[in-house]
């Protein structure tokens, strides 16, 4: 099953984290935040160390920001950025979830 990781502000999640919650979820992972009433959404497939490097900068960046990070573990749809969570829905709103979602067209 996917990881769902809820980041408080002003705290931050170890590399070792990362890299094993990406070992074990390796279909995909991806992170959003609020900044001036816009979310911010970053994903990436496979490369891990590029995820570190973007998640860090951001949470430099943004050391007070509450974050949500997903990594994936694919059970239906293919393994794509497309599919990687979280989702923007628009600018002020973007989700992530575990488990499957179907007939929302």
């Amino acid at each position: 099953m996917c990881l769902l990781t809820l980041i408080p502000g002003n705290k931050s999640i170890s590399e070792e984290y990362i890299r094993n919650a990406a070992s074990n979820n390796n279909d995909g992972m991806g992170f959003c935040f609020s900044s001036r009433n816009r979310i911010k959404v970053f994903k990436e497939l496979r490369d891990v160390d590029a995820f570190i490097d973007t998640y860090r900068a951001q949470r430099l960046l943004y050391p007070r920001a509450h974050m949500i990070m997903h990594f994936r573990m694919a059970t239906h749809g293919s393994v794509s950025l497309e599919n990687c969570h979280p989702f923007l829905i628009n600018e002020s709103l973007a989700f992530a979830h575990n488990g499957i979602l179907s007939d929302f067209g």
